[in-house]
């Protein structure tokens, strides 16, 4: 019978356990996949504000949905540790010490997601608020006169295939 030495068998066991908390990051294509697929989940409720913009000229419905496609992610990741994408592909949301994020954390770490679906959305907001009856370019026409202050006078510099005299 050999005799093993409790103080391995534990230095072994902390090794296991330290190798079983370690953190395994996704990698890229990981990611594309999760996000790919919180894309396909998305869809029907883009499908329904394109709807809504373009049929039913539904104000409520446009900003229900905007709201839907900013708080979606922070609130999945905080309630559920991972958005739809990232539950079929097997990536979980955590803070450092493996622990579930809370929902400050969430929102912090989504704050540039959040940004840049505020400046996706800005053309949205722009139909809703300011294109009622006229047609938007035509209001911006209309703010430029004649003479100096005319579009086409102030297109002229970043014309680069009109001949200017020197």
């Amino acid at each position: 019978m050999t005799e093993t030495n409790p103080s391995a068998l534990d230095d072994e066991l902390l090794d296991v356990k330290h190798r079983l908390r370690e953190p395994a990051y996704a990698g890229f294509w990981t990611r594309v996949g999760a996000s790919i697929v919180d894309t396909i989940v998305l869809l029907p409720a883009i499908g329904l504000m394109m709807y809504s913009l373009l049929s039913l000229q539904s104000n409520a419905i446009v900003i229900l949905v905007l709201l839907i496609l900013m708080i979606y992610k922070p609130f999945m990741e905080f309630r559920y540790g991972a958005t739809l994408g990232k539950m079929a592909v097997g990536i979980k949301v955590v803070d450092e010490n493996q622990n579930p994020i809370t929902l400050k954390h969430a929102l912090l770490r989504d704050l540039p997601w959040l940004l840049s679906q505020l400046n996706a959305s800005v053309g949205f907001i722009i139909g809703i608020f300011f294109i009622q009856s006229e047609d938007f370019g035509a209001q911006v026409l209309s703010n430029f006169g004649e003479g100096e202050q005319s579009l086409p006078h102030l297109m002229e510099p970043f014309c680069c295939f009109k001949s200017r005299p020197y």
